[in-house]
C-alpha cells in the first residue's frame, strides 16, 4: 500500500547441506585412514610430483612428509628399475589395468637401497576426474635378501655337487631327483637315463 516492504524468498537446501556434511565426513575419514593406515602411501599427480604422504611412508623412507610433498618418487627409484615401473604407472594411467603390482627398489633418505612390493591404482583429483595415483609401498627387502641367499646356497650346493670327485644321487620318493657326472659313469649309464628311471 505504498510503504516500503521485504520480500523474502526460501529455497530448502537441506538435502544439499546433508550431502555436504555427509561428503566431508567422507572426506575426513578416508584423510584420517591414509594418514594413520599402517601401510605406506602416497598420492602422486599427472606429473608423477607426491601430492600427498602417509606417516608410514615417512617412517619406511625417512622423509618428513614436507620433504616427500612435490618430490618425483622416479629419482629415487634404482636406476635399473625405472622404465619397469614407469611401464607399470603407464598401463593404470591408459587404463590398459585397474591395479599394478611391481617389485623394485627404492632410495631411502639415508642413501640406502630397499625392496618394495608396490600396487598402484588411480584415484579421483579435486575435480573428480581419475589423475592421481594412489600407491602404496610394503618393505620385502628381507623377503628378497633371503630368496637370493637361498638361489647362491643351492648354486653352491649343485656346483660341488656336479664337480664331485664322487658319485652322488638324490633320490626323491624312491626317483632319481638328481645325479652327477661320476655317479653315472659309474654304472655306464648317461645321467638323463638315471633320471629317467623308476627307481
Amino acid at each position: 500500500n505504498g510503504t516500503p516492504a521485504v520480500q523474502v524468498v526460501m529455497i530448502d537446501i537441506t538435502e544439499r547441506k546433508k550431502a555436504e556434511l555427509l561428503l566431508a565426513v567422507r572426506e575426513r575419514m578416508y584423510r584420517e585412514t591414509f594418514e594413520n593406515a599402517p601401510m605406506a602411501m602416497f598420492r602422486s599427480g599427472r606429473d608423477h610430483g607426491v601430492i600427498a604422504v602417509n606417516r608410514a611412508c615417512e617412517d619406511l623412507l625417512g622423509y618428513a612428509v614436507d620433504e616427500m610433498r612435490g618430490k618425483r618418487l622416479r629419482v629415487l627409484i634404482h636406476p635399473d628399475d625405472v622404465e619397469k615401473v614407469l611401464a607399470r604407472v603407464s598401463d593404470v594411467r591408459e587404463g590398459r589395468a585397474v591395479r599394478a603390482e611391481t617389485e623394485y627398489r627404492i632410495r631411502r633418505k639415508d642413501g640406502h637401497y630397499i625392496w618394495v612390493s608396490s600396487s598402484r591404482c588411480l584415484t579421483p583429483d579435486e575435480d573428480g576426474q581419475p589423475n592421481h595415483l594412489l600407491v602404496q609401498l610394503q618393505d620385502i627387502t628381507a623377503r628378497r635378501e633371503a630368496e637370493a641367499a637361498l638361489r647362491e646356497g643351492e648354486a653352491i650346493y649343485r656346483a660341488l655337487a656336479e664337480e664331485s670327485l664322487q658319485g652322488l644321487m638324490v633320490s626323491e620318493r624312491g626317483k632319481p631327483a638328481f645325479v652327477n657326472g661320476v655317479f653315472a659313469k659309474m654304472f655306464g649309464y648317461t645321467v638323463e637315463e638315471i633320471l629317467a628311471m623308476r627307481s
